[in-house]
């Protein structure tokens, strides 16, 4: 992983090559510890979200494990935080007003 930090799509292309591999782990034992936190890594990861193939990377590790998919799901959410609602809901009431 340390090497992705450079961001070379080299990398990504290795991580996706082997994706199949990542069924055969058992999610359920407690050393893979290391493992989910390195995939939740990746995931978030610009490299991983710029290319097509890191994309097609991530989006299969939320079939590998439902504990891995929520922390996948919980670490997304936290990057996005929270967004600025698009209409200040006193304009959803005076919208009808204005159109009649």
């Amino acid at each position: 992983m340390e090497q992705c930090d450079r961001g070379k799509a080299t990398h990504v292309h290795q991580c996706y090559v082997i994706r199949d591999m990542l069924d055969l782990l058992d999610f359920q034992d407690e050393n893979i510890a290391d493992v989910k936190r390195l995939l939740c890594y990746a995931a978030m990861h610009p490299a991983f979200l710029r290319q097509p193939e890191g994309r097609r990377f991530v989006a299969g590790l939320f079939r590998l494990d439902p504990d891995l998919t929520r922390e996948l799901g919980q670490s997304m959410r936290n990057q996005v935080g929270h967004p600025r609602p698009l209409l200040d809901l006193k304009d959803c009431f005076y919208l009808p007003r204005m159109l009649s």
